[in-house]
């Protein structure tokens, strides 16, 4: 009765932790910040304060604690450097906001590791709901009541909606996420129908406001993560891995002959479409300039700040950022983080498909920027390490009775063992 009464205990969503939630849902409302703090990074904080006196029982060991402790130095050499040598490019307030996430990621894996991966999942699963509802809401709110939110504006440019971002990347990155959450939740059996409904019904909201958003970037994350997504599903009615092979080899096998057969008409589609936006084709201008910054410190970059097309603009890719930030070996170091984290998730593939969005919205998008990103980076670590510890669990336990079965069974019950 004991052992029941605490498992439903620690089943139980703790009522504290909807403060990490709405902070998480309301991160990208970026226009109520004061300097660099606003209601998302102060509602984080805030839940995060209750961990602080355990930050140094963390091990090195963990994903996230060695990433920080090894990719922090390197940017800060960065921008050191940077102020040194080129001192307009230099962005040390943006080293702060890594320190930040730093802070917050590794107070959030404390904060929930020790927790039930229900409840962890129950989390996860609130911030992709809450997403939806609160920004259609802001939405309808901006089209039938007011271009403003406590003299917030809500769209950008009057014709991209951004609910309270300063621009729309903020948005968009939480959204595509948000949206993918939700359809893992329909995907999983463990939920109720009530529950599937309700994560239906804001998938649809996420996608609707995704629209809104009217970014490029956002539209190939939805496309590129929804293929794999179905791809991963169709695996799953496989049984064997020779199957599985044999279904991938033949997949690549019809895409090459499709992309042979029709690459100049795809070629004059993407690059109509690319035109089509409004910084498509400046886009690659900067990309290109990414020698220029490497040839100014090639071994551990320049630290956060302007840095493409000669120190006047960002990027506006995640991954060419991290180059110039923190050069190749600021680059080996988070390429090493995130091969360590897509294992890690391998213990439940299908949680893949929260973080996936997230890592392709960088190809249009700073999205390693976004508070965010950190915040689900971490909830997923927190989830899958937990979850890795129950299989572990599991498995010593029948290894240890199938022991003692192949002592005391008959044969035939063996053999089904």
């Amino acid at each position: 009765m004991q052992l029941q009464r605490k498992i439903e205990q620690n089943q139980q969503f703790n009522i504290w932790d909807w403060i990490l939630v709405v902070g998480t849902v309301v991160s990208p409302m970026t226009e109520f910040r004061v300097w660099k703090v606003g209601p998302g990074e102060t509602l984080v904080m805030l839940w995060c304060f209750r961990y602080f006196g355990k930050l140094f029982s963390l091990s090195l060991k963990d994903l996230l604690p060695r990433f920080w402790l090894l990719y922090l130095p390197v940017i800060a050499l960065g921008t050191s450097f940077c102020m040194f040598a080129y001192r307009a490019e230099a962005s040390p307030s943006g080293l702060l906001t890594f320190f930040y996430f730093a802070l917050i990621s590794c107070l959030i894996f404390i904060g929930l590791y020790d927790r039930s991966t229900d409840q962890i999942k129950r989390i996860i699963y609130l911030v992709g709901i809450l997403t939806g509802f609160w920004y259609l809401y802001l939405y309808y709110y901006s089209r039938y009541i007011s271009y403003y939110l406590l003299g917030v504006r809500l769209w950008y440019g009057g014709v991209r909606f951004t609910g309270g971002a300063t621009n729309p990347h903020q948005l968009a990155t939480l959204v595509g996420a948000a949206l993918f959450i939700n359809i893992i939740h329909l995907a999983d059996r463990s939920r109720s129908v009530r529950e599937k409904i309700i994560s239906a019904i804001s998938a649809a909201m996420c996608l609707f406001v995704a629209i809104q958003i009217n970014s490029s970037t956002l539209v190939v994350t939805i496309v590129v993560t929804l293929s794999l997504f179905l791809y991963y599903l169709s695996l799953n009615h496989l049984q064997t891995r020779s199957q599985k092979w044999i279904a991938t080899s033949v997949l690549l096998i019809v895409f090459s002959v499709l992309i042979g057969i029709f690459r100049e008409r795809l070629f004059d589609y993407v690059f109509e479409w690319i035109e089509s936006d409004a910084n498509g084709r400046g886009r690659f201008d900067i990309f290109a300039s990414i020698g220029g910054t490497l040839r100014k410190n090639w071994l551990f970059g320049l630290g956060p700040g302007l840095h493409g097309l000669d120190g006047t603009i960002e990027y506006h890719n995640a991954y060419l950022e991290i180059l110039a930030m923190g050069g190749i070996v600021g680059f080996g170091i988070f390429i090493a983080f995130s091969v360590r984290l897509f294992s890690l998730l391998m213990t439940e593939p299908i949680m893949l498909f929260a973080v996936i969005p997230l890592f392709a919205y960088g190809l249009g998008g700073f999205s390693m920027r976004r508070l965010c990103f950190w915040i689900i980076i971490s909830m997923i670590v927190a989830y899958s390490k937990q979850r890795k510890q129950e299989l572990s669990d599991h498995n010593d336990t029948p290894q240890q009775s199938d022991f003692q079965l192949r002592r005391t069974a008959k044969p035939q019950f063996e053999a089904r063992t």
